[in-house]
């Protein structure tokens, strides 16, 4: 019988939400379990009930972590944005940019949460709070390419990375080969609007 990874004392729940996010990201919402979440946190099965009192109450704590962390990258790139900056010299924006839409599992579980706002409202004030930093960083790096960042062209430029985010998704299943052609797909958009 394979030994459980010891979990440090009071880090369950901390535990537990990192699988889950990673389990719905690699597999998707409704084929993630409390048995492989509890086993991809190194915990048993019964610490999912002591921490969460069902199912649904883990899958939110999940996306509400998840939207946290993402408000953060977006608020960390963007605290000293007075000036505008370069977006492709500018570390803050452009590593923002990166993890948020470079990265396959930050994108699929985005859209995870997306999906879900559909069926449970419980999710809509979540997605909304994930859309909104999105485009919070995308009015960043328009600011930062000297680009007008008023709400339409923001809202379409969010709209047309995160589309062209899950086309990569669909064609890179390795998370590597999704992050270079998202890098890239980035340059080419934020060269574009830059010298515009």
């Amino acid at each position: 019988m394979p030994s459980k990874q010891l979990v440090r004392r009071g880090r369950g729940r901390h535990e537990l939400i990192a699988s889950t996010v990673r389990l719905i990201a690699s597999r998707g919402l409704h084929a993630t379990t409390l048995r492989d979440i509890a086993a991809g946190a190194g915990l048993s099965l019964g610490s999912t009930t002591y921490h969460f009192p069902d199912r649904d109450a883990l899958m939110l704590g999940a996306f509400e972590a998840h939207v946290t962390d993402t408000e953060g990258v977006v608020d960390d790139a963007l605290a000293d944005g007075s000036e505008p900056r370069d977006v492709r010299t500018d570390g803050g924006v452009r590593s923002a940019l990166g993890a948020l839409l470079a990265d396959r599992n930050q994108v699929l579980i985005r859209h995870e949460l997306r999906l879900e706002a559909t069926r449970d409202p419980r999710c809509r004030e979540l997605y909304a709070r994930s859309r909104d930093a999105v485009g919070r960083i995308v009015a960043g790096a328009l600011r930062a390419g000297h680009q007008p960042a008023d709400t339409t062209a923001v809202s379409v430029l969010a709209a047309a990375l995160e589309e062209a985010a899950i086309e990569a998704a669909v064609v890179h299943a390795e998370a590597a080969a999704f992050t270079a052609a998202m890098t890239a797909h980035l340059d080419r958009q934020f060269a574009a609007q830059s010298s515009a």
